[in-house]
């Protein structure tokens, strides 16, 4: 069965991030199983507005406000699209999201939110907000972005309130066979530990160096390399330094997605 999906993300595609990079796998793994797929995303100084990518109709629109991305601020675009043209909303769920929600519901719709992390609980208790009302108000809307879903696709039915759970769907997303092969150019006489994604504290990042220091006092050859860029890189370089063991850490920073297969590969571990 052929569907005209419209696939709302609030990442910017093309991009680096592995939010970008998943929004463009998915969107063109569903276009490359005959599915008629238009991208609504996240607009970029120099990006057109509308482009072909992939066999997929990316649509772009700013989504800034204050320098933060609020994805609710695709409601305007959505609104001016024809419901008629698609039979199904899918949507990356997003905190300050909801637009596509709205939209669905009042299109009569179906709406399938795509759930990768506990992203309301994570902003809460990244902020502090535990028993304030900021967090009163994000578990509101969480509870009616997830009473607009007629399905849910996740990893995890645990990162989903517990009332939607019935209605998910378990994904394990996979990687490209093609793009990730185990032959990378190794470190001579190197034990290489990767990390790739972004440097953030509720990735566990902030551990590495610990993690190092003990792994040297018994394999004294290890290199770790670290893939990504993010708002703790400074903070995980400084404690390798105050370890002392940031000649054991190698940082390449953010890299274009297409070189990333080639650094894991080289890898013994992650």
């Amino acid at each position: 069965m052929t569907l005209r999906i419209l696939y709302v993300s609030a990442e910017s595609v093309p991009g680096v991030n592995g939010g970008s990079v998943h929004t463009r796998a998915v969107a063109s793994g569903l276009a490359r199983r005959g599915h008629a797929v238009t991208l609504l995303t996240r607009r970029e100084p120099g990006q057109a507005g509308e482009e072909g990518l992939d066999g997929v109709r990316v649509l772009r629109t700013p989504l800034k406000a204050g320098g933060k991305t609020v994805p609710a601020l695709a409601l305007g675009r959505l609104l001016g699209l024809d419901p008629r043209g698609f039979d199904v909303v899918m949507a990356r769920f997003s905190a300050l999201g909801g637009a596509e929600g709205l939209f669905a519901g009042r299109a009569c719709l179906p709406l399938v939110l795509e759930v990768n992390s506990p992203q309301v609980a994570e902003v809460i208790w990244r902020h502090g907000l535990e028993a304030s009302l900021a967090a009163g108000v994000l578990e509101a809307w969480e509870g009616f972005q997830f009473r607009q879903a007629a399905a849910v696709i996740t990893p995890s039915a645990r990162i989903v309130p517990e009332e939607a759970r019935e209605r998910c769907r378990l994904v394990s997303w996979g990687c490209d066979p093609e793009r990730f092969r185990p032959s990378g150019r190794k470190e001579a006489g190197r034990f290489v530990v990767a990390f790739s994604g972004s440097f953030r504290s509720w990735h566990g990042v902030d551990l590495l160096p610990k993690v190092a220091k003990a792994l040297l006092a018994r394999v004294p050859e290890a290199l770790f390399l670290c893939i990504g860029d993010g708002e703790e890189r400074a903070a995980v370089e400084a404690q390798a330094k105050a370890l002392g063991v940031s000649e054991a850490f190698r940082f390449t920073g953010a890299v274009p997605p297409e070189e990333v297969p080639g650094h894991l590969a080289s890898a013994d571990a992650g």
